[in-house]
């Protein structure tokens, strides 16, 4: 199949709905972190890009190996994490010195609030327990940087976030073995 079939044989309703979430879901990203509105902008046009891409993308993986139900949340997370990192919708619109690493990874830590979300139901994404989620801090610094400074493979992202789910939420402790 060409990439025009590919794009014919979507669904373009899923993909409009799921630009109008990540639109959504970086205006609470926004909220959530008290980062104030007018600094950010989330470019419309770029973010049907994502969802385009991410439901070809799905759609050719579930053509190859014929798969006839719903692809699950971490590989659904790990395209769509892939692709909001090559497009970076977020465009920064205003620098502050105070928050720089909020700034200089917009896009990063926006792909790490959908991966939770998606990851541990989408429903769910304002009851996160933030004092739980501070015992995967480190990893969660860890992905930004590699989001920021590595280049984004979907496949090894579906590794890491299948990893994720192997152990209970939030079960990390900081304790080390001897």
């Amino acid at each position: 199949m060409i990439l025009e079939d590919y794009v014919d044989n979507i669904d373009e309703s899923a993909a409009f709905n799921h630009s109008v979430y990540l639109i959504e879901s970086f205006n609470k990203w926004i909220k959530g972190k008290k980062l104030k509105r007018r600094n950010f902008s989330i470019h419309p046009e770029l973010v049907k890009q994502v969802s385009l891409n991410l439901f070809i993308d799905l759609k050719r993986i579930k053509d190859f190996h014929n798969i006839k139900k719903e692809v699950n949340s971490q590989k659904f997370a790990a395209y769509q994490a892939a692709w909001i990192i090559r497009i970076k919708p977020i465009q920064v619109r205003g620098f502050k010195e105070k928050n720089k690493k909020d700034f200089i990874n917009a896009n990063e830590l926006f792909t790490l609030y959908t991966v939770i979300a998606r990851i541990y139901n989408t429903a769910r994404e304002n009851n996160l327990d933030c004092d739980e989620l501070k015992k995967w801090s480190g990893f969660f610094k860890k992905l930004v940087y590699h989001f920021h400074h590595r280049i984004t493979n979907p496949q090894a992202l579906e590794l890491t976030f299948e990893a994720i789910d192997l152990i209970p939420r939030y079960s990390l402790s900081n304790s080390t073995s001897k």
